[in-house]
């Protein structure tokens, strides 16, 4: 039968009509009790036996429609009953003549909605579609608008030359004769406001006696060719701009208002003065030069006048009394000296010297007659004979011609070694990035302390899964190689003293040489550094992966482990930069893997170790 459910029913209001009640949910009525879901259809029966053919009956009278029946509850479905035995077929029974049409029933109830049927189980997955061919290259982008240069940004201001703050974010120089600029007034701000006055104000501080680094400043536009080059020499900071002294320009001046990109080189430190050198050997003693010429043998002098005969004494008388001695006869005058001779050439022979002249003395006076009487002794005389003059000095003879030089000494004996100076204070650092070998110290050196990093592992490749029917697309990433470990080490030394070395290589990445469908590779492990026994690990290589993640290569051993890598990044060691960096994993996005010639899909090989030394003085 018909139910006439309220109009504008409230949340939970329920209706009941005879035995059954009806709930409303906010937008439809629900039986309560609900009388669940509609049971699964039966089996249908076995089809029974014809039966046998009766007599045609005599059409009846159409009877009176009936009333239409209460709709009850549903009920319970019975068992199903047993198969009945198979009847005998009957006779075919006459065609009964069609009935008459009756009337249309009335529609029915909506039936409840049936439970959802189980899932089918999964189909078997189809075969790879074949690869499509390779669409057209697309139009070339629109080029893009230029990035700035490298450097400070600032805008350059030609309005004023003198020395003053030139404004936020601006620039000048100190003359508008390119040739006659000694300084640079710079603003703390750059153009974008950010303060770099700290920075600038560094640009004296190489200890370099007199040029400390150079500025470079040019045009921020591609197009324009404009710079200028200055040898910086000190830097004054005036709290809100610095005052920057400059020699020796090159290049030209900036327009006004004309945007800028300052940059600055410093000038490396002065090095530290080196050890004095050993004192070389005494050279050998050099030959004796040869004598020069003998000088010319100068003039003889002229021989000195005779003195005059002194007169004979007076014979003694013959008497028992000796005579008295003869009155001595005067001494004859002396010769002249004769004149010197001719210096010798050279003067190495001096010129004989001129012979005196000739003195001759005047005679004795003679003796008195030999009697009995001895004469008396002539008086002598009183009157000394002149002496001779002096001859002329000697022409000078011509200078002899000079010796030649005398042959190379032979080399006198080393010297004894100085005793060892103070080593306190002395220190020196050594990098080395490659290589193995011997590094020899230095002979103050008291003390060596080394730091070393293994070279970083290499990064795995990678292969892609294209998306199927039923799966998605699968990406690959090769895990990347691990970062070196950090070893230290320590030694005293006595002097130059020889110590062994090695620098370990990144880890290469494997490449396979046919197509790069057929084979996955590992990264190869970094190597191990060392140092006078001390010994950083190499970081391990990066696993290559057919899809999904490969794992990460292991860190390198030492005092400070090296970090494990990841999936398809690098592995840096943040202190020594790139050194012993692990390389990065391949992270594959398409089926095409890549170059057939080798596999080189992104992976990357591990950068290489380091060592830092250094000599300390006693």
């Amino acid at each position: 039968m018909a139910v006439n459910f309220p109009s504008n029913p409230s949340l939970n209001q329920t209706y009941s009509q005879g035995a059954i009640t009806w709930r409303w949910n906010g937008y439809a009525w629900n039986r309560i009790p609900d009388p669940g879901a509609k049971g699964e259809p039966g089996q249908k029966g076995d089809k029974g036996n014809d039966g046998l053919t009766g007599s045609q009956g005599n059409k009846g009278q159409k009877g009176d429609k009936g009333q239409k029946g209460d709709v009850e509850e549903k009920g319970i479905k019975g068992d199903k009953g047993e198969k009945g035995q198979k009847g005998e077929k009957g006779d075919k029974g006459i065609k009964g003549e069609k009935g008459e049409k009756g009337d249309k029933g009335e529609k029915g109830e909506k039936g409840e909605k049936g439970q959802k049927g189980i899932k089918g189980e999964k189909g078997e997955k189809g075969q790879k579609g074949e690869k499509g061919e390779k669409g057209q290259k697309g139009q070339d982008g629109v080029l893009g608008a230029q990035g700035d240069k490298a450097g400070l940004r600032y805008v350059f201001d030609s309005t004023a030359t003198n020395n003053t703050d030139p404004g936020d974010g601006q620039i000048r120089y100190s003359s508008t004769t390119f040739g006659s600029i000694n300084s640079i007034s710079i603003d703390k701000q750059t153009k974008e406001g950010t303060d770099v006055s700290d920075y600038i104000a560094t640009w004296d501080d190489s200890t370099n006696n007199t040029i400390k680094g150079h500025v470079i400043v040019k045009s921020n536009e591609n197009s324009d060719s404009t710079y200028s080059i200055f040898e910086v020499i000190s830097v004054t900071d005036n709290t809100g701009w610095l005052l920057v002294g400059v020699q020796n320009p090159v290049g030209n001046i900036p327009s006004n208002n004309e945007e800028l990109v300052v940059t600055f080189s410093r000038t490396g430190d002065k090095g530290e003065k080196g050890q004095k050198g050993e004192k070389g050997e005494k050279g050998e003693k050099g030959q004796k030069g040869a004598d020069g010429d003998k000088g010319l043998k100068g003039e003889k002098g002229q021989k000195g006048e005779k003195g005059e005969k002194g007169q004979k004494g007076q014979k003694g008388e013959d008497n028992s009394t000796k005579g008295q001695k003869g009155e001595q006869n005067d001494k004859g005058l002396k010769g002249e000296k004769g004149q010197k001779g001719q210096k010798g050439e050279d003067n190495s022979t001096k010129g004989q010297k001129g012979e005196i002249g000739n003195t001759t003395k005047g005679q004795k006076g003679e003796t008195g007659a030999d009697n009995s009487t001895k004469g008396q002794k002539g008086e002598p005389s009183t009157v000394k004979g002149q002496k001779g003059q002096q001859g002329t000095q000697g022409i000078q003879g011509n200078q002899g011609n000079a010796g030649s030089p005398g042959a190379k000494g032979q080399k006198g004996q080393k010297g004894t070694t100085g005793a060892q100076g103070s080593t306190a204070g002395n220190s020196r650092i050594t990098v080395r990035t490659s290589g193995s070998g011997t590094h020899t110290t230095q002979s103050w050196c008291r003390t060596v302390v080394a730091v070393m990093v293994g070279g970083g592992g290499g990064g795995g490749n990678s292969r892609y899964q294209a998306a199927d029917y039923d799966d998605g697309a699968q990406q690959g990433a090769g895990g990347s190689g691990g970062s070196g470990g950090v070893k230290f080490h320590t030694q005293n030394t006595s002097g130059a003293t020889n110590i062994s070395y090695s620098v370990g290589s990144g880890g290469a990445i494997n490449q396979s040489g046919g197509s790069c469908d057929d084979t996955i590779q590992n990264g190869s492990s970094g190597g191990n550094t060392s140092f006078g026994g001390s010994t950083a690990g190499g970081g391990g290589g990066g696993q290559g992966s057919e899809w999904g993640s490969g794992s990460g290569g292991s860190g390198g051993s030492g005092d400070l482990p090296g970090a494990a890598g990841g999936t398809a990044t690098s592995t840096p060691a943040p202190f020594w930069g790139k050194y012993g960096q692990g390389g990065i994993g391949s992270r594959h996005w398409d089926d095409d893997f890549g170059d057939d010639g080798g596999c080189s899909v992104g992976h990357q090989a591990g950068q290489g170790g380091a060592i830092i030394i250094l000599e300390l003085g006693g």
